[in-house]
């Protein structure tokens, strides 16, 4: 029997692909990128959630441990009932993490499975800092740089007044990129990120650009 746990209350929440993304950045490295990003969330210092989750809970266990031994199967069963933004899950081990498809999973038979993940954001820059101080400078100047973009885009009318934020966002991203090419100082963010940070650099609505 599947078991949805309880979603943590974040405020500001980035894809997993995204926040290693941010994380390599700051690192140069995707391996420890990726090793600090677990050790975070299974430390219970880096929140999440997920927009899918399946797993047994304790009674499920027991009856699944109980057909393996009746069928003379030698297979191990899940390390334990967790539920949706539990810390424990990033520590089983084996544990199957999917990056680009934002999806993780206890590689036994019926072990938790979630998908769609989701981290905070603003969990995820506290943390950054101790190891990499350039991303999070990099993000402040890519914020900075969108704000005022935004503002050219609207006084040269070439916002359409019934965009989608999605959208927008991709239009950002897409002449971020253009401008990083001359802009060497310039470090690109994806449009998910700018998606994210468009309320808080004051740029959406499109009618709070000033």
């Amino acid at each position: 029997m599947a078991k949805a746990g309880d979603t943590n209350n974040t405020p500001d929440l980035i894809s997993l692909r995204d926040a290693l993304a941010l994380a390599f950045a700051a690192l140069e490295s995707m391996a420890l990128a990726k090793d600090r990003i677990r050790e975070w969330l299974a430390a219970g210092k880096l929140r999440w959630t997920c927009r899918k989750w399946e797993a047994l809970d304790a009674e499920g266990i027991a009856k699944f441990e109980q057909s393996l031994r009746e069928a003379g199967i030698v297979q191990l069963p899940p390390s334990g009932p967790y539920h949706n933004g539990d810390p424990r899950f990033w520590g089983v081990d084996p544990l199957e993490i999917n990056w680009e498809d934002n999806s993780a999973r206890e590689a036994v038979g019926e072990g938790a499975y979630a998908r769609g993940i989701r981290l905070s954001l603003i969990d995820l820059r506290a943390l950054l800092p101790d190891e990499g101080t350039r991303e999070n400078e990099e993000v402040r100047g890519a914020g900075e740089w969108i704000a005022a973009e935004a503002k050219r885009m609207k006084d040269a009318n070439k916002i359409p007044p019934d965009i989608r934020i999605s959208e927008f966002a991709r239009k950002l991203e897409r002449r971020m990129q253009e401008a990083a090419t001359t802009n060497k100082s310039l470090r690109p963010i994806t449009w998910r990120s700018i998606k994210n940070g468009l309320r808080t650099w004051g740029v959406w609505p499109i009618d709070s650009i000033k």
